[in-house]
């Protein structure tokens, strides 16, 4: 049987057909999600970039987005705010009302 040479561009379709079949995971979803996984773990300026996006496009809460960027809420604040993305709502959860309390209350006492 002669080997067939593929295009590294055309080999994941192949390299997803394998993982299936061997029982490594059982769907694409699976994979796909794993995949993006290490590839946001392994680009953190992509990572910010796209919760920027999710959030301007209202998938997720300023705290999600937050979450996926892996910021805390006010230093996301200062990037949506960089890249010009409008704020819906600054306080969209009672926890970052509390967290905005307390670091008032902290600054108060230095």
């Amino acid at each position: 049987m002669a080997i067939q040479s593929v295009p590294t561009t055309a080999l994941w379709p192949l390299e997803l057909s394998a993982i299936l079949r061997l029982g490594f995971r059982q769907t694409p979803d699976e994979v796909l999600a794993e995949a993006m996984r290490y590839f946001l773990a392994a680009n953190p300026e992509v990572r910010a970039e796209v919760a920027v996006e999710m959030y301007h496009y209202e998938y997720v809460t300023l705290s999600r987005a937050a979450e996926i960027a892996e910021m805390n809420r006010w230093a996301f604040l200062s990037l949506l705010k960089e890249r010009g993305v409008t704020i819906l709502n600054p306080v969209d959860e009672p926890q970052m009302l509390d967290e905005a309390l307390n670091s008032y209350r902290v600054a108060q006492t230095a």
